[in-house]
């Protein structure tokens, strides 16, 4: 439900509006490739969790295959996108509370999400993963549903022409919704609080993205196959109403609710991950050792949770949704190509040597995707990991420093 809460999110409720207009009814086939694409790296993912059951995730793996820098900067990265993340689907809960309640604040719901979620983080992995599990839950119900009650209701001659702006728009987009399918990566951040972890996360990995692979196809046939191409092209929220004109209002704020509940399950995923990053980097002391501190009561990083709570409140202050999706999709994107290259060394690892076509072909699709990358991603993300670069320079500086005066007599 992690996997699944951070995977699902506010992004479905929202994307396909944009790759519909670009691809019309195609857009389900870049759903379809990006999937299979993805499948890639959660392979990739799931064995190197097996044999590295350790907080941190991906930072984790580029930690023992690579070391120094390029363990640092994958590290960062997937920090930025989980903060930057978490920010986003704070942001969309309470510009959707918003429309229903106009006198409220949407950045201070939004603010106050964050601190909730990481007070839950706070208390224990065990409350925030009940949280998660009711979340998603609801959310993944609804969506089913919607399939579901859908299908009898489907005109297939909207599918006519499959391909109407050529093929060119469907493999722009599979980059553009590759991100959407990147909740699995959260997983592997709770390994050490998780029973048997090096059994139970892969299996959870190769599970949410095979729903995921599944059910997000399904859903934009659904939608395409319901709703005229104009109201999925020009509308904010084509889920929401799609629902609202083939079942009605009640079922279009069902809908809205979920979409709501998904935001909330993708910020606490986010949480986790963001400040398990930040507890793995100063674990390998590359970053100021306190972040590796525990709290006695309830045993869970406090210092990485307070770190990730101010930063992501601090990524609120421009209300920007761009300037948050550019940073997560920077982030997860640019972090990825590292951690996927991380397979290639690891793969000879464990009980049996690992084929390396696996490992190659998710470091390569990862690169493919780079390039559709929005300019302004490059330019804020680049800026971003720049202020990282600089402050692990300058750390390693002191830590040098440290080390020598030690030394002295």
């Amino acid at each position: 439900m992690i996997g699944m809460g951070a995977t699902i999110g506010p992004t479905i409720f929202v994307v396909p509006s944009f790759a519909f207009s670009l691809a019309g009814p195609a857009v389900i086939v870049s759903f379809i490739i990006a999937g299979l694409v993805t499948l890639l790296t959660a392979i990739n993912y799931a064995y190197m969790a097996s044999i590295i059951p350790e907080a941190g995730g991906g930072y984790s793996f580029a930690s023992h295959a690579f070391g120094g820098f390029p363990a640092f900067l994958s590290g960062w990265l997937m920090w930025i996108g989980n903060v930057a993340y978490a920010s986003l689907s704070a942001y969309t809960f309470g510009l959707s509370l918003a429309h229903v309640f106009p006198q409220l604040s949407v950045i201070g719901v939004s603010f106050m999400m964050i601190l909730l979620f990481s007070l839950i983080n706070f208390i224990g992995a065990k409350e925030s993963g009940r949280s998660e599990v009711i979340l998603s839950g609801v959310v993944l119900a609804v969506l089913a549903a919607f399939v579901i009650a859908g299908i009898p209701h489907i005109q297939v001659s909207r599918y006519n022409p499959l391909f109407p702006h050529g093929l060119s728009p469907v493999f722009f987009l599979t980059g553009y919704v590759y991100s959407i399918y990147i909740g699995f990566e959260i997983i592997a951040n709770t390994t050490e609080e998780v029973k048997m972890g090096s059994v139970i996360v892969p299996k959870a990995i190769i599970l949410t993205i095979l729903i995921s692979i599944v059910l997000f196809p399904l859903i934009v046939t659904i939608l395409v196959g319901l709703s005229p191409g104009s109201l999925i092209a020009n509308s904010e929220t084509p889920l929401v109403d799609s629902t609202v004109s083939v079942f009605g209002s009640r079922a279009g704020t069902i809908m809205a609710i979920a979409g709501m509940l998904a935001s909330l399950a993708a910020l606490n995923a986010a949480m986790i991950a963001s400040a398990r990053t930040i507890f793995a980097l100063a674990r390998d002391t590359r970053i100021p050792r306190f972040f590796f501190r525990l709290h006695r009561s309830f045993r869970t990083p406090y210092y990485g949770i307070a770190a990730s709570l101010v930063t992501a409140a601090i990524f609120l202050i421009p209300q920007d949704v761009d300037f948050m999706v550019y940073a997560t999709n920077f982030g997860y994107l640019l972090g990825l190509s590292i951690i996927n290259a991380s397979g290639l060394v690891l793969r000879k690892r464990g009980s049996r040597r690992r084929s390396i076509l696996i490992p190659l072909g998710a470091f390569v699709t990862s690169l493919v995707v780079l390039p559709t990358l929005h300019p302004n991603a490059l330019i804020i993300g680049g800026t971003l990991t720049v202020i990282g670069a600089l402050a692990n320079v300058l750390y390693n500086r002191r830590k040098r420093t440290t080390s020598a005066s030690e030394r002295t007599p």
